[in-house]
């Protein structure tokens, strides 16, 4: 495959041994760590997803979720537009990686929830659902993606999906 680099390769074994050790030595313990340790683990993990992604473009779904981890990781650094900017790419360089796709659009909705752009959210969102419903979609993102939708205080909650619904309703969040 003609990528023009020189490092480039498919194997999927490989792939996803350079993905566990990154997540492994860097991106986990970033969680744990504080200050300039974590801001070093941090850019460790970004410089090995990016490696990842420049020697395995298009090995799934070790791309895409290297793709979506550097999405997390800017979202973790409060860096909110790179993050969206990250997680909306899955679609585009991976658009056979149903699962990643909606994990990505997810964690931008999210991300943009909890920044109170509310609006964007609801595009998201809207894009999940629109996705889901889909007569193409694979059965399991469809099921994922109602029980993402189903309250989380599930203690009252009514049953999921209510009967007569395709139990797609976006969920509500001015009440939360």
């Amino acid at each position: 495959a003609g990528t023009g680099n020189p490092y480039f390769t498919t194997d999927p074994a490989a792939a996803r041994a350079l993905f566990d050790q990154i997540t492994r030595d860097y991106h986990l313990p970033s969680a744990e760590a504080q200050g300039g340790a974590k801001e070093r683990l941090l850019q460790q993990a970004v410089a090995g997803y990016e490696n990842l992604l420049q020697r395995y473009p298009t090995v799934s779904p070790w791309a895409p979720q290297a793709q979506r981890s550097l999405g997390n990781i800017r979202a973790e650094q409060g860096r909110i537009d790179d993050a969206v900017k990250l997680y909306s790419a899955v679609a585009s360089r991976f658009p056979g990686a149903d699962w990643e796709i909606l994990q990505s659009w997810k964690s931008a909705a999210d991300l943009l929830w909890d920044s109170h752009r509310e609006a964007e959210a609801r595009g998201f969102e809207q894009t999940i659902v629109q996705r889901s419903d889909a007569p193409s979609a694979a059965p399991s993102p469809q099921t994922t993606i109602r029980g993402t939708q189903q309250p989380l205080d599930s203690n009252d909650a009514e049953p999921w999906p209510p009967p007569g619904s395709s139990g797609t309703v976006a969920r509500d969040r001015t009440s939360t």
